[in-house]
Formats: structure tokens, C-alpha cells, sequence
């Protein structure tokens, strides 16, 4: 995003193609046409880049990035109640937290809204778009919550503080306070 009248970069936002890291759903996107591996590296060379400069440009609002999959969230199940942590995005988290800068995340696929905090990385996902609800059956009395691996339920070293959790539809308003050099967000439920 510039102030076109100065030429001048107000924020960054990198939108990303999270099929890249994983394997179930790459070949249904990309077919055999294409070597995952190379398209995954090439996508975290360019946010590399991005994020270099970025940093040089001495710009203080949190750098965007969207996609589909978040690298952390909240799951209520049978197996696990608790926070994931999605295995195929570990360059990519290890990439936000190298960043030190601030990183906002918005992403969608758990189908209820969900803000996450771990590290320099804010996680907003908001998965509520009209698809059946992933509702939170035991919700946490803490905030701060230990992480688990997605495909193997090992517990990690990495501790997550929730923001908050909803079960409804709804929508994200998005503003930026260049004053405080914030995105604030908010999450506009529907009503019943």
C-alpha cells in the first residue's frame, strides 16, 4: 500500500499460497505439472525478500500476510484440545520470527473466528464464510496455551497466548492507526 502523492510505502501485504505446504492438497491444486518443492522454496525466497525490504524501509505497521491455512489455531477434538501448530509451514513461521518485526496473519480454514499471539507473529483467522462451524467444545480457562505438532500430536516447546475465540459467522474490519503504528482489527459477528 503507497501514499501514491508521495511515493511512499505505507504497509506491506503478501498474500501467499499455503497449498504449497501441504501435501494433501498440492497435487489437487498443481497436478504433476509442477515440483512443489521448487514452488515452495521460490514463494519463501520472495517473502524473504519482501521482508528485507521492509525492514530496511524503516516502516513500523506489522507486515501483512494472507493465506489460506494459518501456521497456528485452536482445535477442539477428540485427540487434541488445544493449539496446533501446522508442520508444513515451519520455514515460514521460523522466517516471522527471524523478521523480529511485527507479522499479522490472516488466514481462514477453521471455520470460526480465532486471535492467536505467539512471538512478533499475531494470527487472525476468520474461516466463517457461510461453511458448517468448527465449534470449540472445551473452551480454555488459560490464555496461554501449550502448542501441539498438527499431524503428530507431540507436544513443542512453543507456548501460545489466546486473544480470543468465537463459534459464529462474521466478517473482519480491518484500520490502520499510523499514529500508534497499529492494524487494528475487529470481528463483526452476525446475530442469531
Amino acid at each position: 500500500m503507497k501514499n501514491m502523492a508521495r511515493n511512499e510505502l505505507l504497509c506491506k501485504i503478501c498474500i501467499i499460497d499455503t497449498n504449497l505446504f501441504d501435501d494433501s492438497t498440492y497435487n489437487s491444486c498443481y497436478g504433476e505439472y509442477a515440483n512443489r518443492h521448487d514452488l515452495h522454496k521460490k514463494m519463501i525466497d520472495w517473502i524473504r525478500k519482501e521482508m528485507i525490504e521492509y525492514k530496511l524501509s524503516g516502516i513500523k505497521i506489522p507486515l501483512i500476510i494472507m493465506g489460506h491455512y494459518p501456521p497456528y489455531f485452536y482445535k477442539s477434538a477428540k485427540k487434541v484440545n488445544g493449539c496446533l501448530k501446522m508442520e508444513g509451514m515451519i520455514d515460514l513461521i521460523d522466517l516471522i520470527y527471524d523478521f523480529e518485526n511485527p507479522v499479522m496473519y490472516f488466514s481462514a480454514d477453521a471455520h470460526n473466528y480465532q486471535h492467536l499471539q505467539i512471538k512478533n507473529l499475531e494470527i487472525i483467522i476468520a474461516g466463517t464464510g457461510g461453511a458448517s462451524l468448527d465449534e470449540f467444545k472445551n473452551l480454555p480457562e488459560e490464555s496461554i496455551m501449550p502448542v501441539y505438532e498438527a499431524g503428530s500430536g507431540e507436544l513443542t516447546e512453543d507456548k501460545i497466548k489466546i486473544n480470543s475465540l468465537v463459534c459464529n459467522y462474521g466478517w473482519i474490519d480491518c484500520e490502520i492507526d499510523f499514529t500508534k503504528n497499529k492494524i487494528k482489527h475487529k470481528f463483526n459477528e452476525l446475530s442469531s
